[in-house]
């Protein structure tokens, strides 16, 4: 009767700790730091909700959330993942079951990532270690210290936003200037044949886009700008986002078609955050990544300036458009760049250049904000994701004299970004 006994005891004992524990501890986040997403609050409990039976639903997702050592949990499974790779020519495929990923919180169908070859081998012969993991919308590639997300290219998606932004184009005043910035991600500049033959080529997606524009729109070529120097540090190992350099050359690019001289790097004061862990790792939990953070380098804007951040209805707060630290409230880390992503920032300067410029963009538009203080009286900051008036109206009431909309390369993958810019013309 003992050893019956004993299994029971094993059995519940660790059952009943977690039960006690988890009411003692349930947590309280509203943000995930690892996973870079928002954490499930305590659902409601009425009427309606029980009898659509989503309490329940939503109480499951609320309990595997705020799960006492969830975070330890999670980091632990990552480490036994990172143990099934090998080293040499093998490559894992994890699926996951859900994305992740904040910043690219976009709404509309995303497509599945792109086939893998798992008999793939690196391209100097070399052995490296290489894994592949998938989420439910993303699939990144892992070589060595770097995540990098694969990328597949559809003509019609592709079609889809040229159309929209000819159309925002042709909704607003014809003396406004409309550029248009499409932001290439790490893998397009991976220097490895067989592995990079995993993705879509995004140079040949942007120069589809750019053929279908009208003679209205001018195309910002970031992307040779970027391909002059892939072997710097333009973008982060651990996160999806161009680094503060990358997105200086893309500031570049964008002066150069505009015709304005672009102030050099080495007039602003840097400030480097260590130990930055981003949207990829937070994705995969590859332990490759967790030894080898990124580190970020905030350029202090150069220029005086007053940014007030609208999220739709209420009272605009002030934010200051970078931090020099870590976020300790849960943020992603790359929300040293405007705090992160809102529905509007109307950013005032000094200048008396009389240029006004109207920002349409996702994240990848953060890091790039901040240079284009010098250069215009007042910025207006949209993401569509989250915006909910009128853009043409918008062009009136701040008298824009200039747009530009820049969006990374996922935009040629769905038709998401261009149907809320539509529907933002109405």
């Amino acid at each position: 009767m003992k050893k019956p006994l004993l299994n029971i005891v094993l059995f519940l004992g660790p059952v009943f700790l977690f039960f006690g524990l988890n009411l003692l501890f349930h947590g309280d986040q509203k943000v995930s730091a690892l996973e870079q997403r928002a954490i499930q609050q305590m659902p409601d409990f009425t009427l309606q909700s029980i009898v659509e039976n989503t309490f329940t639903k939503d109480f499951d997702k609320y309990f595997s959330d705020n799960f006492v050592f969830r975070t330890s949990f999670l980091e632990a499974g990552g480490w036994l993942k990172g143990l099934k790779g090998a080293v040499g020519n093998e490559v894992t495929l994890v699926e996951r079951s859900g994305g992740n990923n904040m910043s690219q919180n976009l709404g509309g169908n995303t497509p599945d990532g792109a086939a893998v070859d798992p008999n793939a081998a690196s391209a100097d012969g070399n052995e490296t270690k290489v894994d592949v993991q998938q989420t439910a919308s993303e699939t990144y590639l892992i070589v060595k210290d770097q995540a990098m997300s694969l990328y597949q290219f559809y003509p019609e998606s592709a079609a889809v936003y040229a159309d929209a932004i000819n159309r925002l184009q042709a909704a607003v005043d014809s003396r406004i200037h409309v550029y248009s910035m499409l932001a290439p991600s790490s893998v397009e500049f991976l220097n490895a044949d067989k592995y990079k033959e995993m993705s879509s080529s995004q140079k040949e997606a942007f120069d589809y886009v750019a053929e279908r524009y009208n003679g209205h729109i001018k195309p910002v070529p970031v992307y040779n700008k970027l391909n002059q120097h892939k072997t710097e540090y333009i973008f982060y190992r651990t996160d999806h986002h161009w680094t503060s350099l990358g997105a200086y050359y893309a500031y570049q690019a964008l002066m150069e078609t505009m015709g304005l001289e672009p102030v050099t790097l080495n007039k602003y004061e840097s400030v480097r955050i260590e130990s930055f862990l981003g949207s990829a790792y937070g994705a995969t939990l590859n332990n490759a990544l967790k030894k080898n953070p990124d580190t970020i380098t905030v350029y202090k804007p150069l220029v005086a300036y007053e940014n007030q951040v609208y999220w739709n209805d209420s009272t605009p707060v002030e934010r200051d458009l970078v931090e020099l630290e870590l976020p300790a409230d849960g943020r992603s880390g790359y929300a040293v760049f405007m705090g992160g992503d809102y529905p509007l920032d109307i950013i005032k300067t000094k200048n008396s250049s009389g240029k006004r410029l109207l920002v349409i963009k996702d994240s990848y538009g953060n890091a790039l904000i901040p240079f284009l203080l010098p250069h215009f009286e007042e910025i207006v900051v949209v993401d569509p994701r989250y915006y909910k008036e009128s853009l043409v109206k918008l062009t009136q009431t701040e008298k824009i004299t200039d747009i530009l909309t820049i969006n990374s390369s996922i935009v040629t993958t769905y038709t998401g970004i261009a149907d809320l810019i539509v529907s933002l013309l109405k």
